[in-house]
C-alpha cells in the first residue's frame, strides 16, 4: 500500500505520581505528532489543502506544546495554570487564547519561581497564525480562498518553530530535538 504518510512509533505514554495525590497519572504527549504532521504537510504537494492542514497542525502543535511543557516543569501545580473542569466555568484563565497562554503561563511560572526568567516573546506571528486557524475552523475561509493563497507554503510551521526556538533560547534550555 503506497501512501505519502510514514508511520512511526513514538513512545508517548508516561506515568507519574504527584505529591498531592496518591494516584498515578497516565498521560500522553501529542505535540511532537502535531509537529510531524505539519512537517509532512509542508512537504506535501496538495496546494491549498496542504496549507490548510499545515496551519491547523501548527496551531495544534503550539497548543499542546505549551501545556506539555508546563506539565513537565510544574506537574504538581498544573491545575493552577490549566484549571480542570468544572472550575473552568468560573476561572477566566481557562478561556485564554493561545497567544495569551504563551504570554501569561510563562509569566505565572516565573512569578511562582518555577522558571528563572520571564520570556518576552514576539507573538504577532502567532496571532496571525491563530487568525488563519480560526478562519479555517469557523468556515469564514470557505468564502474566499484568496486569503489562503497569500500564505506561503511552510509559513505556519516556521512560525511555530521560530516561537519555540525563541522561547527556549530566552529560557536557556534546549528546544525539542525534533525541531
Amino acid at each position: 500500500m503506497d501512501t505519502k504518510y510514514k508511520f512511526e512509533l513514538i513512545p508517548d505514554w508516561r506515568y507519574e505520581s504527584s505529591n498531592r495525590s496518591p494516584n498515578i497519572v497516565h498521560y500522553a504527549e501529542f505535540s511532537e505528532r502535531w509537529y510531524r504532521n505539519a512537517k509532512l504537510e509542508v512537504a506535501g504537494t496538495n496546494g491549498r489543502e496542504s496549507t490548510r492542514n499545515e496551519i491547523i497542525f501548527a496551531a495544534s502543535f503550539l497548543e499542546t506544546y505549551i501545556f506539555e511543557w508546563a506539565r513537565t516543569i510544574a506537574f504538581n501545580s498544573l491545575d493552577e495554570y490549566f484549571p480542570p473542569m468544572p472550575r473552568f466555568q468560573i476561572d477566566p484563565r481557562f478561556k485564554r487564547t493561545l497567544t495569551n497562554k504563551w504570554k501569561q503561563i510563562p509569566a505565572e511560572l516565573y512569578a511562582d519561581k518555577i522558571i528563572p526568567v520571564c520570556p518576552k516573546l514576539k507573538l504577532v506571528p502567532l496571532g496571525t497564525l491563530m487568525k488563519y486557524r480560526h478562519r479555517l475552523m469557523h468556515a469564514s475561509a470557505s468564502r474566499s480562498v484568496a486569503a489562503l493563497e497569500l500564505v506561503a507554503h511552510g509559513w505556519a510551521l516556521d512560525v511555530a518553530r521560530r516561537l519555540l526556538l525563541e522561547f527556549h533560547g530566552q529560557l536557556g534550555t534546549a528546544p525539542p530535538a525534533y525541531l
